[in-house]
């Protein structure tokens, strides 16, 4: 049983080029953490909205991109420091940027065109 909940801010998808994932082209740049943890977080979130296709039986939390069976979409996955996704929306499609990162950087929550979905234990 956890001691204290901290509340954690969700990942996101962000875009300075792009209002919506559907205007999103084929070929986009698409950067992500390079650490493990946050790198599984942003695959989990392109593979429920179907840009990648994950090996099956993988497991959520530790799936990397050597579990990537399809990318129908032909992204370009660029994977840097977490703490520069913010400052990588002037040259990617989309980032992956991690909750803190994200209101850290001045960007909003209902900004994001996708969050990943959080559940509780």
């Amino acid at each position: 049983m956890p001691v204290v909940h901290v509340p954690t801010p969700p990942m996101g998808l962000y875009s300075q080029r792009h209002k919506s994932l559907d205007t999103v082209p084929d070929g986009a740049t698409v950067t992500l953490p390079s650490d493990p943890v946050n790198a599984a977080r942003a695959l989990n979130i392109l593979a429920g909205i179907g840009w990648v296709t994950l090996k099956p039986g993988v497991s959520p939390i530790s799936v990397s991109e050597r579990d990537i069976v399809a990318n129908p979409r032909r992204l370009k996955l660029v994977p840097l420091e977490a703490a520069q996704a913010p400052r990588s929306l002037a040259d990617a499609d989309i980032a992956a940027v991690q909750g803190n990162f994200a209101i850290a950087s001045g960007l909003k929550l209902t900004e994001a065109l996708k969050l990943e979905n959080m559940t509780l234990p």
